[in-house]
């Protein structure tokens, strides 16, 4: 569904939930905490206790080989 705003079409971006990220990871749910609390996954987005996180970081995050998320931060920073 778009969002419609006067002369702009805006599409919402699908978020990827602990639970898709584990199906995509091909790992157990509790797994995906773990590396979350550690500090091995990409940046994510916090609504209350959820966390979601946006398809282009996994997918850049998985071209990278999987670093930390200071690792990531520091791959994927702008320097202009």
């Amino acid at each position: 569904m778009a969002v419609e705003i006067p002369g702009v079409c805006v599409e919402p971006e699908k978020l990827i939930n602990a639970a898709g990220l584990a199906e995509i990871l091909a790992l157990g749910h509790s797994k995906i905490y773990q590396m979350l609390s550690a500090g091995l996954l990409p940046p994510s987005i916090s609504f209350g206790r959820a966390r979601r996180w946006r398809p282009k970081i996994i997918q850049a995050w998985l071209e990278l080989g999987c670093p930390s998320a200071e690792g990531f931060l520091m791959l994927t920073r702008d320097d202009r």
